[in-house]
Protein backbone atom coordinates (compact mmCIF):
# COMPACT_ATOMS: atom_id res chain seq x y z
CA UNK A 1 0.00 0.00 0.00
CA UNK A 2 1.20 2.93 -0.78
CA UNK A 3 1.46 6.75 1.42
CA UNK A 4 -1.66 7.69 -0.80
CA UNK A 5 -3.66 5.11 -0.37
CA UNK A 6 -2.60 4.80 3.30
CA UNK A 7 -4.04 8.64 3.34
CA UNK A 8 -6.79 7.90 1.51
CA UNK A 9 -7.82 4.95 3.33
CA UNK A 10 -7.64 6.73 6.56
CA UNK A 11 -9.92 9.84 5.29
CA UNK A 12 -12.47 7.38 4.42
CA UNK A 13 -12.20 5.31 7.69
CA UNK A 14 -12.47 8.65 9.52
CA UNK A 15 -15.39 10.37 7.73
CA UNK A 16 -17.47 6.95 7.68
CA UNK A 17 -17.15 6.78 11.24
CA UNK A 18 -17.94 10.42 11.89
CA UNK A 19 -20.46 9.93 9.46
CA UNK A 20 -22.34 6.53 11.27
CA UNK A 21 -21.99 8.02 14.55
CA UNK A 22 -25.69 8.87 16.75
CA UNK A 23 -24.06 11.06 19.07
CA UNK A 24 -22.62 12.85 16.41
CA UNK A 25 -25.40 13.05 13.76
CA UNK A 26 -27.82 13.79 16.44
CA UNK A 27 -26.16 17.69 16.48
CA UNK A 28 -24.51 17.51 12.76
CA UNK A 29 -26.42 15.65 10.42
CA UNK A 30 -23.96 13.51 8.26
CA UNK A 31 -24.57 15.48 4.81
CA UNK A 32 -23.07 18.38 6.85
CA UNK A 33 -19.72 16.37 7.68
CA UNK A 34 -17.01 16.60 4.45
CA UNK A 35 -14.41 15.43 3.59
CA UNK A 36 -12.13 18.35 3.51
CA UNK A 37 -13.92 20.70 0.60
CA UNK A 38 -17.19 22.46 1.81
CA UNK A 39 -19.52 23.86 -0.69
CA UNK A 40 -20.32 27.61 -0.96
CA UNK A 41 -23.98 27.43 1.07
CA UNK A 42 -23.43 26.27 4.05
CA UNK A 43 -25.68 25.44 7.06
CA UNK A 44 -24.33 25.59 10.33
CA UNK A 45 -22.61 23.56 11.98
CA UNK A 46 -21.04 21.51 9.98
CA UNK A 47 -17.17 19.11 10.19
CA UNK A 48 -15.18 18.76 7.56
CA UNK A 49 -11.45 17.34 7.75
CA UNK A 50 -8.41 18.68 7.45
CA UNK A 51 -5.25 17.95 5.53
CA UNK A 52 -3.19 14.63 6.63
CA UNK A 53 0.53 14.85 6.46
CA UNK A 54 2.28 11.79 6.31
CA UNK A 55 5.96 10.79 7.63
CA UNK A 56 7.68 7.53 6.98
CA UNK A 57 7.77 5.28 10.34
CA UNK A 58 10.58 2.95 10.55
CA UNK A 59 11.29 1.46 13.76
CA UNK A 60 12.63 -1.50 12.55
CA UNK A 61 14.33 0.11 8.80
CA UNK A 62 11.56 -1.35 6.60
CA UNK A 63 10.06 0.62 3.90
CA UNK A 64 6.26 0.94 3.48
CA UNK A 65 5.09 2.09 7.07
CA UNK A 66 4.09 5.70 7.47
CA UNK A 67 2.89 8.06 10.67
CA UNK A 68 0.27 10.30 9.43
CA UNK A 69 -1.04 12.98 11.69
CA UNK A 70 -4.53 15.21 10.35
CA UNK A 71 -7.12 17.14 11.92
CA UNK A 72 -11.39 17.59 12.46
CA UNK A 73 -12.83 20.72 12.19
CA UNK A 74 -15.98 21.26 13.87
CA UNK A 75 -17.62 24.85 12.99
CA UNK A 76 -20.76 26.29 14.95
CA UNK A 77 -22.61 29.77 15.01
CA UNK A 78 -25.51 31.29 17.35
CA UNK A 79 -28.76 30.80 15.66
CA UNK A 80 -32.66 31.16 17.18
CA UNK A 81 -32.07 27.42 17.56
CA UNK A 82 -28.19 27.71 18.82
CA UNK A 83 -27.72 30.13 22.21
CA UNK A 84 -24.37 28.89 22.82
CA UNK A 85 -22.14 28.32 19.91
CA UNK A 86 -18.81 28.26 22.09
CA UNK A 87 -20.49 25.43 24.31
CA UNK A 88 -22.18 23.08 20.65
CA UNK A 89 -18.33 23.61 19.75
CA UNK A 90 -17.62 21.30 22.84
CA UNK A 91 -19.85 18.81 22.79
CA UNK A 92 -19.60 18.31 19.01
CA UNK A 93 -15.27 18.43 19.63
CA UNK A 94 -16.46 15.98 22.83
CA UNK A 95 -17.67 13.54 20.36
CA UNK A 96 -15.37 13.50 17.36
CA UNK A 97 -12.62 12.40 20.24
CA UNK A 98 -14.96 9.67 21.48
CA UNK A 99 -14.99 8.32 17.48
CA UNK A 100 -11.20 8.80 17.01
CA UNK A 101 -9.86 6.84 20.13
CA UNK A 102 -12.70 4.16 20.30
CA UNK A 103 -11.23 3.68 16.12
CA UNK A 104 -7.78 1.98 17.75
CA UNK A 105 -6.94 -0.60 15.47
CA UNK A 106 -8.21 -1.22 12.59
CA UNK A 107 -6.54 -3.44 10.53
CA UNK A 108 -2.81 -1.94 9.52
CA UNK A 109 -3.88 1.05 11.36
CA UNK A 110 -3.61 2.73 14.49
CA UNK A 111 -5.15 5.70 15.22
CA UNK A 112 -5.47 7.78 18.43
CA UNK A 113 -6.54 11.55 19.39
CA UNK A 114 -3.94 13.89 19.75
CA UNK A 115 -5.11 16.94 21.63
CA UNK A 116 -7.25 19.89 19.98
CA UNK A 117 -9.01 23.34 21.18
CA UNK A 118 -11.84 25.54 20.72
CA UNK A 119 -11.24 29.13 19.37
CA UNK A 120 -13.43 32.18 18.14
CA UNK A 121 -14.12 32.12 14.56
CA UNK A 122 -11.48 35.25 13.26
CA UNK A 123 -14.21 36.34 10.10
CA UNK A 124 -17.18 36.05 12.56
CA UNK A 125 -17.58 36.99 16.08
CA UNK A 126 -20.43 34.75 16.68
CA UNK A 127 -18.69 31.89 15.25
CA UNK A 128 -16.67 28.86 17.01
CA UNK A 129 -13.84 26.86 15.31
CA UNK A 130 -13.01 23.51 17.01
CA UNK A 131 -9.84 21.62 16.06
CA UNK A 132 -9.35 17.77 17.27
CA UNK A 133 -6.12 16.25 16.27
CA UNK A 134 -5.43 12.42 15.77
CA UNK A 135 -2.51 10.61 14.66
CA UNK A 136 -2.01 7.38 13.19
CA UNK A 137 0.18 5.01 12.69
CA UNK A 138 0.94 2.07 9.59
CA UNK A 139 2.59 -0.50 9.85
CA UNK A 140 3.41 -2.36 6.59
Amino acid sequence: MTTIDQTNATRLAILARLKADSGITAIVPSARIYPSRTPAALTWPFIKLGVINDTPYRPSGAVGSQNLIGTVHIFTKTSASVLDAENQCHLIRREVIRVIDAMGSIGDLYIRYDGGTVLQDGDESDAYHGVVNWEAVYIS
